[in-house]
């Protein structure tokens, strides 16, 4: 926390529903990392198949729930009381925390949309659902999404990266407990 005490008004954890959100949109985001990455079928660590849909389209609609619920999380975020900046006891690392926040919201919702607006452009979606047929031409748009959704993933495993860390010099150097005021329980 700040060296600022805190406020009536500033409670010492975030809202159980937002944790929750928060929670929730990682195992997504580390289970639709795991289903692009992970090799199928026999030999593999996943089938090609699960629950009778392809594992690329488990992929999409983990994808496409992601956006949903990150747009929620994002406006409960500007919606609701949250506790003071956690301080990481130096100027710069405070802004880095900052700008780090920020960009884990830009790169999951730049990699979730041009998932999305890709596999719509490419009738991935329509296939997936019976309803129409793969295009038999790409055109360059989807290529573009394509490119955007491709380098988005490097970029949000790095500031994932950066996030765990910084959370985990906070809980076990800083001992500060800031891992507390984002579980799931009651807000104060």
């Amino acid at each position: 926390m700040t060296s600022k005490s805190l406020t009536a008004e500033s409670p010492r954890r975030y809202h159980p529903v937002a944790a929750s959100f928060h929670w929730i949109i990682a195992l997504l985001i580390f289970t639709d990392l795991f289903l692009a990455f992970a090799p199928e079928g026999p030999g593999g660590l996943i089938p090609k198949t699960l629950f009778g849909l392809p594992i690329v389209g488990i992929h999409m609609l983990i994808g496409t729930l992601v956006l949903v619920l990150l747009v929620i999380r994002f406006i409960m975020r500007l919606a609701m009381k949250r506790p003071e900046r956690a301080t990481a006891g130096h100027v710069a690392l405070d802004i880095i925390g900052v700008l780090t926040h920020y960009a884990l919201y830009l790169f999951t919702f730049a990699m979730a949309l041009s998932g999305l607006v890709m596999s719509l452009q490419r009738g991935y979606f329509a296939k997936l659902f019976g309803i129409g047929g793969i295009p038999q031409t790409f055109n360059r748009a989807s290529y573009t999404w394509e490119m955007i959704h491709a380098s988005s993933w490097s970029f949000l495993v790095g500031f994932i990266l950066l996030h765990t860390g910084a959370a985990l010099y906070h809980q076990f150097i800083r001992r500060d407990h800031l891992l507390g005021r984002m579980w799931v329980g009651r807000a104060n």
